[in-house]
């Protein structure tokens, strides 16, 4: 579980006053549109941005927490099994290729140097992380499945929804594309309050 306590930010157009909100352990869908805090406020209850007033308290804090965006997480001069063995590595969290090599469905895509792969094959790096049997403190995946094939995306989703099962802790979901059947959908504006753009 995380919660926010009187959580108060300003960055730019965005700010938030008092949040009080409380993210049970639970799959979620966080929807708002463009540029209305959703990356900023995943950062917040990550707690990689302490500038804030107010608290984030998250029960799970000892175990790492999965932090993906649209961005691949992978090193330029690795391949992407390489880079997929040096993340869990540095989350410390086990997992075997069996467990995601049918994301890439073939040896080729994870022989490849990470700087020659496509978008969605950079975004598996990150999302075979979630195919460990490690319980995360939190797990979020913010617009990752940008570029994504659409078989390794169901195979993404479906695990999502063993997660949901199986993890205890809270898993949050952003996705201008894809609607989450099983989650709490949740506007961003629910927990910031009011509406901060016009």
């Amino acid at each position: 579980m995380i919660a926010l306590k009187d959580v108060s930010k300003e960055l730019g157009e965005f700010s938030c006053s008092q949040v009080n909100y409380v993210f049970t352990n639970s799959l979620y869908q966080l929807n708002g549109e463009n540029g209305s805090g959703k990356s900023v406020l995943l950062k917040i209850i990550a707690g990689f941005d302490r500038k804030i007033t107010g608290k984030v308290e998250n029960d799970q804090a000892k175990k790492p927490i999965l932090f993906l965006t649209d961005t691949g997480i992978g090193l330029p001069y690795l391949n992407v099994r390489d880079n997929i063995k040096l993340s869990a590595k540095i989350l410390g969290v086990d997992i075997s290729e069996a467990a995601f090599f049918p994301l890439f469905q073939a040896d080729k895509y994870l022989e490849t140097d990470y700087t020659k792969s496509s978008l969605g094959n950079q975004n598996k790096v990150g999302t075979a992380l979630l195919f460990s049997e490690t319980e995360y403190g939190l797990i979020v995946i913010d617009e990752t499945l940008n570029g994504i094939d659409r078989q390794s995306t169901k195979l993404i989703l479906e695990r999502l929804d063993e997660l949901q099962v199986k993890q205890h802790c809270p898993i949050i979901f952003v996705s201008h594309a894809i609607t989450l059947e099983h989650a709490k959908q949740v506007d961003i504006y629910e927990i910031i309050g009011g509406k901060n753009y016009e």
